[in-house]
């Protein structure tokens, strides 16, 4: 137990770490801006993001009020901007685009944004703003890709280290003491690893085969298309070096080839995620590579060692018979244990780097789905250490909690494909841009932009009254804006009216957060209309 409560205190030291800014593509900022009103017609839309993103996938869509889709040609990419030139004839209303790309660290990322012409209208919606969406599902289907790869890279790793570090040694010693039991408990552990030696490649294999169709489904892509991305180079490495590993791993179980080849290939193998996920989008990114790759080697030597012992060490107890059973359960608990401990430290140090550096701060750990995925993979891995500590404990009695403890290895895994598919908690937020709310009632839509949304500077505001056709609402009169907040009961905003349905005003907002702002107008002599909804305000720079 002295083991389990060192590593459960490591784990929290470093949960209370400071963070360290993390790099993952984010959109930051758009031409138009985000419910921008113009007077002409764009013609080009320019997305700029935190990190370069990749010229294959990308796709923006310019949905005109009527549906129409005014994008001219493929994006294209320069540095961290993507762009797409508009045709001519824009209508006035308010234009949707809707946009989707690849980042650096391989990941889809998507949004939407409107701006508008003239006057703002009802925005469209439906297959043209859905076509640019990836498909429902893609994120669950790609997440047991990955967790296949992982699942089969940790188990082929584990094998090796086993049979290296930890039966070999084991079976040594018991040959001293019983020879006979020694023999038929070997040859029961090899059949079983020859089995399992085969299998775990073989499902890294059918993980980098199944890669190319699943993206080019999430990514409406053609699967020649991907083979430009670095992800789609590291799919085809993990193909080959699963080829090669089946049968040397197969030998290697059957102690007909070296271990210590066997393990230098799957240790090689174990890099393949580390240059095909969140890694890459760090700069530099070769620190952050070393982590993820140290973090599943560790993962193989000590999740991959309890499955592959999960698996064939039963048959071998067995065969051993009642006299030997103990002792060679004895040394074989006991070296792997060892090799755990230094697994398991590998382990919780590069997670917990790794997390508080992609989180930007522990704290923020418990604000997104990543974060707090984060936290449950870690409480596994807790309640996996003390399953091991029973097995430590209880000696021959220990098979149900060894694979227990294997099932919760798999869950980890399978967590761990999940969040190699989301954006981590920490990367770069957006900077403030212009909010708005929009309101459609009896024929009349009222639109209320602030900008640039930031805390203790003058902001910007707009109150704008259009018919159902996107016309200035020649009767709306008697426009006015009134904010509140948390201490902050009404601060009213003074207002000039510009044209036809269409105020203007400027406001100083105190403070940052969630601000409830209303704003009212009238339509002919006696329809007293009102708009309503929350608009969050940014801190100042710096």
């Amino acid at each position: 137990m002295r083991h389990l409560a060192l590593l459960v205190a490591l784990l929290a030291a470093l949960l209370v770490l400071p963070g360290a800014a993390a790099g993952h593509a984010v959109l930051l900022n758009t031409t138009p801006a985000d419910g921008a009103i113009l007077v002409d017609a764009p013609m080009a839309v320019q997305l700029t993001f935190s990190e370069s993103v990749e010229a294959v996938g990308a796709r923006i869509a310019v949905i005109a009020p009527d549906g129409a889709n005014f994008a001219v040609g493929e994006p294209t990419v320069s540095g961290r901007t993507l762009s797409v030139l508009v045709r001519e004839g824009l209508p006035t209303g308010t234009t949707t685009v809707a946009w989707s790309a690849i980042s650096a660290d391989g990941h889809r990322i998507s949004g939407a944004f409107v701006f508008s012409v003239g006057s703002p209208s009802a925005p469209a919606d439906g297959p043209a703003v859905d076509a640019v969406v990836e498909p429902a599902g893609a994120l669950a289907v790609s997440s047991v890709v990955r967790a296949l790869r992982f699942a089969g890279i940790v188990a082929a790793l584990g094998l090796a280290a086993i049979l290296a570090a930890v039966w070999a040694p084991a079976i040594r010693s018991g040959r001293e003491r019983d020879p006979a039991a020694a023999e038929q408990a070997d040859a029961a552990f090899r059949r079983t690893a020859v089995r399992l030696g085969v299998a775990a490649p073989l499902v890294v294999a059918v993980a980098a085969l199944a890669w190319f169709p699943v993206e080019a489904w999430a990514g409406g892509l053609a699967i020649g298309e991907l083979l430009s991305l670095r992800q789609a180079v590291m799919a085809l490495i993990a193909l080959m070096l699963a080829l090669v590993l089946v049968p040397a791993l197969a030998l290697a179980a059957r102690g007909a080839f070296p271990t210590g080849p066997v393990l230098a290939l799957a240790v090689v193998l174990a890099a393949v995620p580390a240059f095909a996920g969140h890694a890459l989008a760090e700069d530099p990114a070769w620190p952050s590579i070393l982590g993820s790759w140290a973090h599943v080697t560790a993962a193989g030597v000590w999740g991959g060692g309890v499955i592959a012992l999960a698996v064939c060490l039963p048959g071998a107890l067995r065969a051993a018979g009642d006299g030997a059973r103990r002792d060679l359960l004895a040394g074989v608990v006991g070296r792997f244990t060892r090799l755990a401990l230094v697994g398991l430290a590998v382990l919780v140090v590069s997670g917990a780097t790794g997390a508080y550096v992609y989180a930007g701060s522990m704290a923020a750990l418990w604000d997104a789905d990543w974060g707090r995925l984060v936290l449950v993979k870690a409480g596994l891995v807790v309640v996996a250490v003390a399953l091991a500590a029973l097995v430590r404990r209880r000696g021959a009695g220990s098979s149900r909690a060894l694979a227990a403890e294997a099932g919760i290895v798999l869950v980890v895994l399978a967590v761990a494909g999940v969040l190699t598919g989301l954006a981590p908690t920490g990367s770069a937020a957006a900077p403030p841009g212009p909010m708005s709310v929009t309101a459609k009632a009896d024929g009349r839509i009222a639109q209320l932009t602030i900008a640039p949304g930031v805390a203790g500077t003058p902001n910007e505001v707009h109150l704008i009254v259009v018919d159902d056709v996107g016309e200035p609402a020649l009767d709306a009169a008697d426009g006015s804006v009134v904010l509140s907040a948390d201490g902050v009961e009404r601060l009213p905003v003074k207002l000039s009216q510009i044209g036809a349905g269409h105020w203007v005003g400027s406001v100083v907002i105190p403070r940052a957060g969630d601000w409830d702002a209303t704003a009212r107008y009238r339509i002919g002599d006696f329809d007293g209309r009102s708009l309503q909804g929350i608009l969050v305000v940014a801190p100042p720079a710096g």
